[in-house]
Protein backbone atom coordinates (compact mmCIF):
# COMPACT_ATOMS: atom_id res chain seq x y z
CA UNK A 1 0.00 0.00 0.00
CA UNK A 2 1.46 3.10 -0.98
CA UNK A 3 0.64 6.25 1.18
CA UNK A 4 -1.94 7.35 -1.10
CA UNK A 5 -3.58 4.07 -0.63
CA UNK A 6 -3.50 4.77 3.37
CA UNK A 7 -4.39 8.07 2.89
CA UNK A 8 -8.02 6.98 1.07
CA UNK A 9 -8.99 3.89 3.33
CA UNK A 10 -8.38 5.75 5.85
CA UNK A 11 -10.75 8.23 4.44
CA UNK A 12 -13.15 5.22 3.80
CA UNK A 13 -12.92 3.87 7.02
CA UNK A 14 -13.25 7.63 9.03
CA UNK A 15 -16.49 8.09 7.08
CA UNK A 16 -17.69 4.29 8.02
CA UNK A 17 -17.01 5.47 11.77
CA UNK A 18 -18.98 8.47 10.96
CA UNK A 19 -22.00 6.49 9.85
CA UNK A 20 -22.19 3.80 12.34
CA UNK A 21 -22.11 7.04 14.91
CA UNK A 22 -24.60 8.47 13.29
CA UNK A 23 -26.97 5.70 13.42
CA UNK A 24 -26.85 4.46 16.75
CA UNK A 25 -27.42 8.17 17.34
CA UNK A 26 -30.72 7.96 15.32
CA UNK A 27 -34.06 7.04 16.57
CA UNK A 28 -36.82 5.85 14.90
CA UNK A 29 -39.73 3.94 15.10
CA UNK A 30 -37.67 0.72 13.54
CA UNK A 31 -35.55 0.91 16.61
CA UNK A 32 -38.11 1.76 18.89
CA UNK A 33 -39.85 -1.39 17.50
CA UNK A 34 -36.96 -3.81 17.46
CA UNK A 35 -36.16 -2.26 20.90
CA UNK A 36 -38.98 -4.01 22.05
CA UNK A 37 -38.71 -7.25 20.73
CA UNK A 38 -35.44 -8.26 21.78
CA UNK A 39 -34.60 -5.38 24.42
CA UNK A 40 -31.78 -3.87 21.62
CA UNK A 41 -29.41 -6.00 22.90
CA UNK A 42 -28.95 -7.00 19.48
CA UNK A 43 -28.83 -3.75 18.05
CA UNK A 44 -26.11 -2.52 20.97
CA UNK A 45 -24.07 -5.69 20.17
CA UNK A 46 -23.47 -4.94 16.67
CA UNK A 47 -23.65 -1.05 17.16
CA UNK A 48 -20.77 -1.84 19.41
CA UNK A 49 -19.14 -4.40 17.47
CA UNK A 50 -18.95 -2.12 14.03
CA UNK A 51 -17.48 0.85 16.05
CA UNK A 52 -14.83 -1.60 17.31
CA UNK A 53 -13.98 -2.69 13.75
CA UNK A 54 -13.92 1.09 12.22
CA UNK A 55 -11.59 2.45 15.46
CA UNK A 56 -9.50 -1.25 14.97
CA UNK A 57 -9.09 -0.41 11.04
CA UNK A 58 -8.19 3.27 11.45
CA UNK A 59 -5.57 2.24 14.26
CA UNK A 60 -3.93 -0.20 11.85
CA UNK A 61 -3.88 1.97 8.77
CA UNK A 62 -2.46 4.70 11.50
CA UNK A 63 0.26 2.57 12.22
CA UNK A 64 0.60 1.39 8.74
CA UNK A 65 1.26 4.83 7.91
CA UNK A 66 4.00 5.57 10.49
CA UNK A 67 5.55 2.11 9.50
CA UNK A 68 6.33 3.58 5.90
CA UNK A 69 6.88 7.13 7.14
CA UNK A 70 3.92 8.75 5.30
CA UNK A 71 3.48 12.61 6.45
CA UNK A 72 0.54 13.26 8.40
CA UNK A 73 0.01 16.37 7.36
CA UNK A 74 -1.81 16.06 4.34
CA UNK A 75 -5.22 15.72 4.95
Amino acid sequence: MTCHDIQIETAKAQQFLDTVRQQRADTNAAHVLGFLGDFGIGNVMEGDAAEASGLKRLQDLHDLSVQKGCSTAAS
